[in-house]
């Protein structure tokens, strides 16, 4: 295989696996017909777009051109692109604490997705064109989520449906909090931590929460 088809290649796999050309043309600010031009070899990409579309991607021009692995230690020779889903991480934190709205410090290149397998965000529910990832702040969900770890929001959850952990909207702060249902309708929002009291939404006004999604995985460095 030459250089030009490992190259549309892997684009096409690193387009494919983050969600397809329309989502990495609303990511990236470059044309889906641009986009699909160069992975059928029609047209060949300038630097400033093929950037773009890069870190839309989650994977480094390097790595497209056959220089370097994909990111988050995905290796061609053990694990393809395609068993990998890139879910974009954005630049709001949930507060697990007082609540706030925060943003990240200055992100760029691939440190803006993290790569799950597809097979296990299916296993467990999510649809990764559907899930986010946010970082936890605060302790009030201490000890089950913790200060600075990274939770996957599956973005299909819009309203309350069953008891779990929920990222909410309050007054424009960003909580997760674990959400209770009652018999008569009212939901409490409860923390973890011993020290942060109960919340309880008249059943009224369950329908009104602001919900934005539901935490299904949260991981930590150690």
């Amino acid at each position: 295989m030459g250089f030009e088809d490992a190259f549309r290649g892997r684009l096409a796999e690193a387009v494919r696996a983050a969600g397809g050309p329309t989502a990495i043309a609303e990511r990236s600010g470059v044309p889906k017909t641009t986009i699909t031009n160069w992975t059928s070899g029609s047209a060949e990409p300038k630097i400033r777009s093929l950037t773009a579309v890069a870190q839309a991607c989650g994977v480094s021009i390097d790595w497209l051109v056959g220089h370097s692995d994909p990111i988050s230690g995905v290796s061609e020779s053990s694990d393809s692109v395609n068993d990998f889903s890139f879910i974009r991480r954005y630049d709001v934190r949930a507060s697990a604490g007082p609540g706030a709205i925060v943003p990240f410090d200055d992100l760029n290149g691939t440190s803006r997705f993290v790569a799950f397998r597809t097979e296990w965000l299916h296993r467990i529910g999510v649809n990764p064109g559907g899930a986010e990832v946010l970082i936890a702040v605060g302790d009030s969900m201490e000890p089950t989520i913790r200060d600075g770890d990274l939770l996957l929001i599956d973005r299909s959850f819009d309203r309350i449906t069953a008891e779990g952990i929920y990222v909410l909207v309050l007054a424009e702060r960003v909580l997760v909090k674990r959400i209770v249902l009652r018999r008569d309708g009212s939901a409490i929002l409860r923390s973890d931590s011993d020290h942060v009291p109960d919340e309880t939404v008249p059943a009224h006004e369950v329908e009104e929460l602001r919900v934005e999604g539901r935490v299904r995985w949260f991981g930590r460095t150690i």
